[in-house]
């Protein structure tokens, strides 16, 4: 089945821990369907859809995951910022990509695209539209003209026809915050120590990392399939873990986002950005939240057991109170709405969205935050989900 000119390129963007389709472990269980029976890059592209689903890093900030997206979008070296990598101290280049829309931004079936990020590819969808948008200032001035990468320049001919976001860590978990500065660094010394040691074996042909630029682990073209002690690649470690605002785990806590989001409220006009949300949590007796007993995933119950209950003295700049507790077992339902500082409203119908506005849409109450890449959905059900999404896209203008 064809479609007009409309029908532009989708790029699907995993959440945090995820993985993209350049992972062998996506060809028997991909992220896009939890599982080959649900395989919706598949199903679209049988639908006549032109459909990519990046692989950018399950431990990478917005920012890094961003430039990595552009690199295999456009093709070419990632070029993470010759500012950005100074101020946050990892490499400034990355991986070479040979490039999968080179044509993006001519006109035709190119001329625009459809990005949709799940979890932390909310955020990471934002910062990537705001780059797409804006470009960024500080690389423009502190680059040389003839060494900065196109996706920091003010203008350029790329554009993004929607922006949506599923269950996005918009502007922050109460889950990611009550865990406090020293409980994120130790849990990021932990994955950094585990990404050290196995970041040169054969199990990152399965589940890449992505984590090079960082040193903690080789470039794929110098693997040796060894395992490494952590001491090895201490300096890496530390400078990632030093970080706030180029550290994913740092940037999922409310006090981030909200700082990032400050950064990021120049829409561009002609851009369809849509939240979509999800709540799998009720009201107890005791005034708290707990989540759906048939929720599909243990581990949501656990999480929303914390975030339907918890507030703190430190949170209450950034507005948390009782009305943060609904959640889908990750995201407080707040935190996946549209960024408090950029303009947005509440819409029922995704086809009466205007352009250069966030669009919140109805909280879904049948789906927990793995819901959206497909984990407890029956296949039709997810199938016909995001169909109507995508083609809800092409009647837009």
């Amino acid at each position: 089945m064809k479609f007009g000119n409309k029908s532009y390129p989708i790029v699907l963007v995993h959440g945090f821990m995820g993985f993209g389709e350049a992972a062998d472990f996506y060809n028997y269980y991909p992220y896009w369907g939890f599982g080959p029976h649900r395989d919706l890059k598949k199903h679209l592209n049988k639908r006549g859809y032109e459909v990519f689903a990046p692989s950018v890093g399950p431990f990478n900030s917005a920012w890094d995951r961003s430039c990595i997206l552009w690199a295999y979008l456009m093709g070419g070296t990632v070029d993470f910022g010759k500012v950005h990598s100074e101020k946050y101290g990892h490499a400034r280049y990355g991986r070479t990509y040979p490039g999968v829309l080179k044509d993006w931004g001519e006109k035709g079936a190119h001329e625009k695209i459809e990005i949709i990020g799940h979890s932390f590819g909310g955020p990471t969808v934002k910062a990537f539209a705001d780059l797409i948008t804006n470009g960024n200032k500080e690389e423009r001035e502190g680059t040389p003209a003839d060494e900065l990468s196109p996706l920091f320049a003010e203008h350029k001919p790329q554009k993004i026809h929607t922006v949506t976001t599923l269950s996005g860590v918009m502007n922050g978990t109460t889950f990611a915050s009550l865990w406090g500065e020293k409980g994120m660094k130790a849990a990021t010394w932990a994955a950094m120590m585990i990404a050290s040691m196995i970041g040169d074996t054969k199990a990152m042909d399965h589940y890449d990392m992505y984590l090079d630029h960082w040193g903690v682990m080789p470039d794929p073209k110098d693997r040796t399939y060894k395992y490494h002690s952590p001491l090895a690649y201490k300096d890496g470690i530390k400078a990632y873990a030093a970080n706030h605002m180029d550290s994913v785990a740092m940037e999922m806590q409310v006090e981030t986002a909200q700082a990032i989001n400050k950064f990021q409220t120049k829409l561009d006009p002609d851009t369809y950005y849509f939240c979509r949300r999800s709540d799998r949590s009720h009201k107890t007796e005791k005034g708290y939240y707990v989540i759906d007993k048939d929720s599909s995933f243990f581990i949501c119950n656990l999480a929303g057991w914390f975030i339907g209950r918890y507030t703190a003295p430190k949170l209450d700049p950034y507005g948390v109170d009782e009305t943060w507790f609904p959640n889908d077992g990750f995201v407080n339902v707040i935190g996946q709405s549209a960024p408090f500082d950029a303009p947005h409203c509440d819409l029922d119908d995704p086809l009466k969205a205007k352009p250069g506005i966030w669009n919140n849409l109805p909280v879904e109450h049948h789906k927990d935050h793995i819901s959206w890449a497909g984990m407890g959905e029956k296949r039709k059900v997810f199938f016909n989900y995001f169909d109507e999404m995508v083609d809800g896209f092409k009647k837009l203008k």
